[in-house]
């Protein structure tokens, strides 16, 4: 690792942020060509990479200096989504680089992702990495989305003064600097793979043999360049000459047989993989490019305010959403229908300092999006001795008036009854019958 002196430099600090970022342009070198190598890997995007970033901390600003690729199955498809293994065998990589000597001395500052389909925003998914791995108020999360022709742009995530994360946009996207002259290369996969089947080249002369040849060249009507015919016998093959001068091959054409119904055949099955492809690309595609909900969350005298763009298309085209709010070991869950959604935000009395919020909504297409944000502060203050008593008098003055109530609706039944009972007998002394009375009365005369 080179000292710290000879390193180059790049800074990320944003007015908005708590932290300032420093970047060594030779670990920004390294992301580079990771992110290259997988968004190249097919068309249509590629392939989404990670890293571990490590590095270290002085005060309230992060300094970058090194990276480590996080291995990825791609269970689910080109994202960079951890699998169960990978995610054990991110745990054993942690554990196995403290040990690493050309990490002496750095720590974990968080990772990198790559983003060949979606823009510079954090995932579900990168989220929960981010707050399952590194949680310390100086971790973060550096998106790259890689473009044409080698360019890519980046922004960095880190968590605010309250401890929420704004995962819909950076604070500042910037682009990548110009690629570094004599950065070490770092080959990929397939050009080891390819330089180890290439055999070894024949041994050259030693320089002291070609001492006496001379260094001045002459080119001959732009051809390459030739030695001086005094130095050139040195190096000239000796002639070799043939008893019969060698003839070409006679090339006898074999006759094919015609199956012009063949090519018709894949031709046709061609053009039916190609549309299934496109339909299927086109649902695939059309679901990752979801306009986000960009979920967040405020928090005043512990109360929290959730909200979100009730303008984003998602919110305008949803049928039904749900939020679940978890604190500790309780869930809260609340189902919001299309009114509620428009409103673009939803209030709830925390408990604790730390609360999970969780958003899915699904649009009248059948589409779900979810996405998640998590508050971390200080646990609300307990009321005071005299907002306490106060609060005692209030419910005691509501129990007095719920009896006064109970007693007085006891009162009315019992005069309703004997009302009932009245009516009853007066309606027997002028002979009218009820309705349900079967019997023959007195029928009243005028």
């Amino acid at each position: 690792m080179s000292e710290m002196s000879e390193l180059k430099f790049g800074t990320w600090a944003p007015p908005e942020s708590i932290v300032a970022v420093e970047y060594s342009l030779a670990a920004l070198e390294e992301i580079r060509k990771a992110v290259a190598e997988g968004f190249q890997r097919f068309a249509r995007g590629g392939i989404e990479v990670g890293g571990v970033l490590y590095g270290n901390v002085d005060g309230s600003t992060t300094r970058i200096l090194a990276v480590r690729e996080i291995s990825c199955e791609h269970l689910t498809g080109p994202s960079f989504q951890l699998s169960e293994k990978d995610r054990a065998a991110l745990t054993e990589q942690l554990e196995s680089d403290r040990t690493d000597p050309r990490l002496d001395g750095l720590q974990p500052l968080g990772f990198y992702v790559s983003h060949t389909r979606s823009e510079i925003a954090l995932l579900p998914g990168e989220f929960e990495i981010f707050n399952a791995r590194f949680p310390e108020p100086q971790h973060l999360v550096m998106v790259v989305r890689p473009g044409r022709a080698g360019r890519m742009r980046a922004g960095f995530f880190v968590r605010e003064a309250d401890g929420s994360i704004k995962a819909d946009r950076s604070h500042l996207d910037f682009d990548f600097p110009d690629r570094i002259i004599g950065a070490p290369a770092s080959p990929s996969s397939a050009e080891k793979r390819r330089r180890d089947s290439v055999p070894p080249p024949a041994e050259t002369p030693a320089r002291s043999e070609l001492a006496g040849v001379s260094e001045s060249f002459e080119t001959a009507s732009g051809a390459n360049p030739v030695l001086p015919a005094t130095e050139r016998s040195a190096f000239e093959l000796p002639t070799v000459e043939m008893e019969e001068p060698l003839r070409a091959p006679e090339y006898i054409p074999v006759p094919q047989p015609k199956k012009k119904w063949l090519a018709w055949t894949l031709s046709i099955a061609g053009v039916l993989i190609a549309a299934v492809a496109a339909i299927v690309g086109l649902r695939y595609f059309g679901h990752l490019a979801a306009s986000p909900i960009s979920l967040n969350v405020t928090d005043a005298k512990s109360q929290l305010t959730i909200g979100w763009d009730a303008m984003s298309p998602t919110i305008q085209t949803a049928a039904q959403g749900t939020i679940q709010i978890v604190e500790g070991n309780n869930t809260f869950t609340a189902k919001l229908g299309p009114g509620d959604l428009a409103k673009g935000s939803y209030s709830y009395p925390r408990r604790t300092g730390d609360v999970q919020i969780q958003m899915d909504v699904e649009t009248t297409a059948n589409e779900k999006r979810t996405e998640m944000t998590r508050f971390l502060g200080a646990p609300p203050q307990s009321l005071a001795n005299d907002e306490v008593e106060a609060l005692r008098k209030e419910r005691d003055s509501m129990r007095e008036e719920l009896d006064r109530l109970r007693e007085r609706n006891t009162k009315l039944a019992a005069e309703l009854k004997q009302s009932e009972r009245s009516l009853t007998v007066l309606r027997t002394r002028i002979g009218i019958v009820s309705p349900g009375n079967t019997a023959t009365g007195t029928t009243a005369k005028k």
